[in-house]
């Protein structure tokens, strides 16, 4: 199974989310944009870079109608940017 280190937003704690073997398997699969990143070039500011995947996944949560007890949700996220 993997996992993405990533950090909690208010105290900084580090938190693994799991990843299912078919989307990690998926990821691999798309050419990185650069040696040290999969989706930023590292060219531009990193706020366009953020905005952009941010309105992009929208459509995608959007598109899912993911529901709970039968009700459609919101799904939210929010990304810390790079320093």
């Amino acid at each position: 199974m993997w996992s993405v280190l990533l950090h909690r937003q208010k105290t900084g704690n580090p938190v693994f989310v799991a990843v299912p073997p078919q989307v990690a398997d998926a990821v691999i699969e798309i050419p990185p944009m650069s040696e040290a990143y999969f989706f930023w070039s590292g060219v531009g500011m990193p706020k366009t870079a953020v905005r952009k995947w941010r309105q992009s996944l929208s459509h995608v949560f959007k598109a899912a109608q993911i529901k709970r007890n039968h009700k459609l949700i919101r799904c939210r996220f929010f990304i810390r940017y790079p320093s």
